[in-house]
């Protein structure tokens, strides 16, 4: 069902597949992608009121419910009358739907049952007085909180949503109580007491709030929230080292890089505990504001750091390094011994022993013997695939040569490497060591370093020689010897002779073909 309206008869089956067990989470899916179209709110009204024996209570507390995202006025008499409804839920989603009507007619309804037995239904309750924003609510909120902060009620629910009201309404006579707040063994709670005072904007809050963003051991989500209020009401870091902390806690990428290296201290510890599910919303922002504030990692953790927030590559004995592979080949060995020797042994003792036992028929022996001669054959050819495998390795050992390597990435060196290996993960870094590409570039390196050579060790004494004798040729005669580059006739000294005049004579070698 995809398009921007919906027609009547689609409407009419949204609120039938609401009614069935097994098309209901998809129909509430759907109604919830169509919260701007009125008439599905009227729809549901609709069918919050049909009553009878064929009328399941899911389905009406589901059509309120979902009333809560529609604003539909003819609603709230409806929604009234459900308050004293003797099912409990039904009651509940009528207080939860009627904030978004935004009739204040409700107020002094809601604010009753703010005291309600039913833990649910208060904070139903309290949540639609943030929404309808009556300054009515204030006071019967804060004497909820306070209740709350005397008490220690363990109605977390309602505490939670008369904070979140509280902080809709901007209630400035709140301040006091929500400061209180922080101490609240909750820190999430305490969290959303600190959004609550960011919205109603008093800077008394900023001083008690940021002794929380220091002292307190948060989540990450839970500093995002404190660091971003504290930034709404106009806090100012008192050195680089406090915006750095202040930035990330609030996610504000491009202010850490105006950081500039103060930032380092912080991000760097951040970026090594980085979880794997972490990746996306911290590792990476964090690397890269590190890269580009030019941090330059000093140690192989500091590079994995950077590469993947802190994970390590293989263990150390996956490197294939002689020792490990010596090790590795005896334990194929072993393995493979004790397969092709223990496992026909057992097969035979099981056959002749345990068979007879079982089984008294000889039809169900045979059976019971084919059954475990299968797998115990493939056992057997696999020992022998890892012994000829470990023996092979180990007989060619002395012929084997070993290198030592680098890691590209994080320049930690691995001594004694097995010179046919292909590859293998850095323990330190998480970087796939490549022996293919290490290799082209080691003999790249070396052409490089030939050629270098070569240059070297030209005579520069026959390049002046040569070039008395090539200086009485004319240029258009130079050029046909350089473009030919006849290694056969002329020596790399009269090549170097040829190119030097041609450059004093004002050609460009790089417009004339070779």
């Amino acid at each position: 069902m995809s398009g921007g309206t919906l027609s009547e008869n689609q409407i009419s089956q949204l609120i039938k597949d609401l009614k069935k067990s097994d098309g209901r989470n998809e129909a509430y899916r759907q109604i919830l992608s169509f919260k701007n179209d009125p008439r599905l709110g009227h729809a549901l009204l609709e069918a919050s009121q049909k009553k009878g024996f064929f009328v399941e209570d899911t389905f009406r507390i589901d059509a309120i419910t979902l009333l809560k995202h529609f604003k539909v006025p003819e609603s709230v008499p409806v929604l009234i009358t459900l308050l004293n409804n003797r099912n409990q839920k039904l009651r509940n989603a009528a207080a939860g739907s009627l904030g978004k009507q935004g009739d204040r007619r409700a107020t002094p309804l809601l604010i009753e049952l703010l005291t309600d037995s039913d833990d649910n239904l208060n904070k139903a309750a309290a949540e639609s007085l943030g929404e309808l924003q009556d300054p009515d609510a204030v006071q019967p909120l804060i004497k909820i909180l306070d209740h709350y902060l005397k008490s220690k009620h363990e109605n977390r629910g309602l505490l939670f949503a008369t904070v979140e009201s509280l902080g809709k309404l901007k209630a400035q006579e709140a301040v006091e109580s929500l400061l209180q707040v922080l101490a609240d063994k909750d820190k999430f709670v305490a969290s959303q007491a600190i959004k609550a005072l960011g919205e109603i904007g008093d800077p008394r809050a900023i001083e008690p709030i940021k002794a929380f963003f220091q002292c307190v051991e948060l989540t990450s989500l839970e500093a995002s929230i404190v660091a971003k209020e504290l930034i709404k009401l106009g806090y100012h870091p008192s050195d680089d080292l406090d915006a750095a902390r202040l930035y990330m806690g609030a996610r504000e990428w491009e202010r850490l890089v105006h950081v500039g290296t103060a930032a380092i201290d912080v991000l760097v510890p951040i970026l090594k505990d980085a979880k794997e599910k972490d990746k996306n919303w911290i590792h990476e922002p964090v690397a890269a504001v590190l890269r580009q504030i030019g941090w330059k990692p000093q140690t192989p953790e500091d590079w994995a750091a950077l590469k993947h927030g802190g994970k390590k590559g293989s263990p150390s004995k996956d490197v294939p390094t002689r020792q490990n592979t010596i090790s590795d080949a005896r334990r194929k060995v072993m393995s493979g011994f004790g397969k092709v020797i223990c496992c026909p042994l057992a097969l035979f003792f099981l056959i002749r022993d345990l068979g007879p036992i079982i089984f008294s028929s000889q039809g169900l022996r045979f059976l019971f013997t084919l059954f475990i001669t299968i797998p115990t054959i493939k056992i057997v050819f696999s020992g022998f695939g890892e012994l000829i495998d470990g023996i092979s390795v180990l007989s060619s050992m002395k012929h084997q040569t070993t290198q030592n390597v680098e890691c590209t990435y994080c320049h930690a060196v691995y001594t004694d490497i097995m010179s046919n290996a292909q590859k293998f993960t850095c323990p330190s870094c998480g970087e796939i060591i490549n022996f293919t590409s290490t290799k082209e570039e080691k003999s790249k390196k070396e052409i490089k370093e030939k050629e270098k050579e070569k240059e070297i060790k030209m005579n520069p004494q026959l390049i002046t020689q040569i070039r008395v004798n090539m200086e009485l040729k004319d240029t258009e005669e130079l050029i046909k010897i350089y473009e030919e580059n006849n290694t056969t006739l002329y020596s790399r000294e009269a090549f170097e002779a040829v190119k030097q005049i041609l450059k004093e004579r004002g050609i460009k070698l790089i417009d004339i073909p070779q």
